[in-house]
Parts: structure tokens; C-alpha cells; sequence
């Protein structure tokens, strides 16, 4: 599987998984991927979209298996921490 080829997976796979689990339509085009890595031929991408629910995705692709895992979590704090002087 290449770059593109994963990507686009990725997020037709967290597309599927917001309809099915969430009962959320979303369309394509408010879906991105905010982050990417290409590491020792297996890939990992965060996926948001454009919905207030707090909901983003993480999904990675296991070369040696063949395999690729979405995770889903759900932003519920931001907690401000700063640096002392």
C-alpha cells in the first residue's frame, strides 16, 4: 500500500466508522488529515473533520501484516499548563 493509497483509506474507513457508530454523515470533503508518518514502511495519520463533536482518529497501517487500525477518541479536556519561570 502507498501514501496515497493509505490516506485515502484512512479516512473513507473514519468516514464509515462516524455513520455506522455515530450515526453522523460527514462528507469528504470536511475530513482532513492533520498529521502523517512514514516510519520503517508502516504509516500513521490523525483524522479530523469539521463537526463539533470532539471526535478525532488515529489510524496506522502495519506493513508486515498487512493490517490497518482505527482508533477513535473524543477530546473532553484542554487543560492549560504553564511553563514556571
Amino acid at each position: 500500500m502507498n501514501v496515497k493509497q493509505f490516506q485515502d483509506k484512512s479516512i473513507q474507513c473514519y468516514i464509515e466508522t462516524l455513520k455506522e457508530k455515530y450515526n453522523q454523515d460527514t462528507d469528504l470533503e470536511d475530513v482532513n488529515i492533520v498529521w502523517f508518518c512514514y516510519i520503517l514502511g508502516g504509516m500513521k495519520c490523525l483524522i479530523a473533520d469539521k463537526a463539533p463533536n470532539g471526535l478525532y482518529a488515529e489510524c496506522t497501517y502495519n506493513k508486515d501484516k498487512k493490517e490497518m487500525y482505527l482508533d477513535i477518541y473524543k477530546k473532553e479536556h484542554n487543560i492549560l499548563i504553564k511553563e514556571e519561570e
